[in-house]
């Protein structure tokens, strides 16, 4: 087709594709939080004991690498909409502080929070609903 112009670069979610070093840590990142949750107490941005040791857990895949990372929180759809908001950016920041807190340079990490606009499983369920309740990690690729 005349003035097509096709570029044949993979992204996600507008960011750089991944290097092979950049895909593996996302990969342990990922592993270490299968069927793990980071928890806060109710309707707070305060992280729960469990919550501490699952980040505990992932300082040393961290501390491995040297990649810049968005720490994204997230919420169930209970509640008003802008609060969640709220409350998930809250949540990420504090993952940022804890991580800090443990050696990691803070420098390496964004936040953002998603809200309800994310979720990974039907809200319509308890289960559902804590699944969604959420903080994820996504290497950002590009530059170091």
């Amino acid at each position: 087709l005349p003035n097509v112009n096709i570029i044949n670069a993979l992204t996600a979610s507008g960011q750089k594709a991944l290097s092979d070093e950049q895909v593996k840590v996302q990969s342990k990142l990922n592993e270490q939080l299968t069927g793990k949750i980071v928890e806060f107490e109710t309707n707070s941005e305060q992280l729960t004991d469990k919550g501490k040791a699952v980040l505990d857990e992932l300082a040393p895949i961290l501390k491995d690498s040297t990649d810049k990372l968005e720490i994204g929180g997230h919420t169930d759809n209970k509640g008003n909409p802008a609060k969640n908001l709220s409350l998930s950016q809250r949540r990420a920041e504090t993952v940022k502080k804890y991580l800090a807190s443990r050696g990691l340079d803070k420098n390496r990490f964004t936040t953002k929070g998603f809200g309800q606009e994310k979720p990974i499983a039907d809200n319509a369920t308890e289960e559902g609903r804590q699944r969604n309740r959420r903080i994820s990690f996504q290497v950002l690729g590009g530059e170091k």
